[in-house]
């Protein structure tokens, strides 16, 4: 694999190489505020409750809306194991090569973190947590913001219950943020994005439940990477509390 250039980089975040267009990243000042259309947040329009919906035909999945990764499915529900998924692809890099990690997170129960790759080499970053966990809150954690300092865009609060693991030998800290209904899994690169960007993460209906950002390095310090928000739409937050 090769190493990571400005032009692999720029495949991954824009049209160049295929795929809709990002915009610059911007850390939201009010993110998921529930009627809010900031880029990351829940969708400005709420569809109406489906009565229809039960537990048992309950399917929320969504998928990266452009660049290199559009369509990529980034978050689905398990309704028999009770958990939520997210999953972060990254752009090509001979430092990511070949890291393959499935570990608990003890922090929180039932969590699990994987690194893994696709067939096409994609390196991908996968957390799954307990609804639980998202649906009740977890207590217990330290709360911290991005490690640049900056808000995290996109999730309840500027800063949330955070869990810490070190993968790839130590060289890759991977940190999940756990929110009300919210999830966020940062990955602190070895290599600089060096551009700024968003890509909508969309549900089914075309609705915005989220977002996947790139985050420059703040020099001096090594600090940027890749950052992914998922919000479950309010709409299902009576259904999964009832089932879980």
């Amino acid at each position: 694999m090769k190493k990571l250039s400005f032009i692999s980089v720029l495949c991954f975040l824009t049209t160049s190489c295929g795929g809709g267009g990002g915009t610059p990243y911007s850390a939201p000042t009010n993110p998921n505020n529930g009627s809010s259309s900031t880029p990351g947040g829940p969708s400005s329009t709420t569809p109406p409750t489906n009565s229809a919906t039960t537990w048992g035909n309950f399917n929320f999945t969504a998928s990266v809306s452009g660049g290199a990764n559009s369509s990529f499915q980034t978050v689905s529900i398990n309704t028999t194991n009770k958990t939520i998924t997210v999953s972060l692809p990254l752009p090509f890099d001979s430092t990511l090569d070949g890291i393959l990690v499935n570990t608990p997170l003890p922090q929180v129960k039932g969590a699990t973190l994987a690194f893994t790759q696709l067939a096409d080499g994609t390196p991908v970053l996968t957390v799954t947590l307990p609804l639980s966990a998202i649906a009740t809150g977890v207590t217990g954690l330290p709360t911290s913001t991005l490690p640049d300092g900056s808000p995290i865009p996109g999730m309840p609060a500027s800063s949330e219950p955070e869990v810490q693991v070190q993968v790839g030998s130590g060289k890759i800290p991977v940190y999940v943020y756990i929110g009300q209904m919210s999830v966020g899994l940062f990955v602190n690169t070895p290599f600089d994005p060096m551009i700024a960007t968003q890509f909508q993460i969309n549900d089914g209906s075309g609705d915005s439940v989220g977002a996947i950002y790139s985050i420059p390095y703040v020099s001096p310090n090594k600090n940027g990477g890749f950052f992914l928000n998922v919000n479950v739409p309010s709409q299902y937050t009576q259904l999964i509390l009832s089932n879980i």
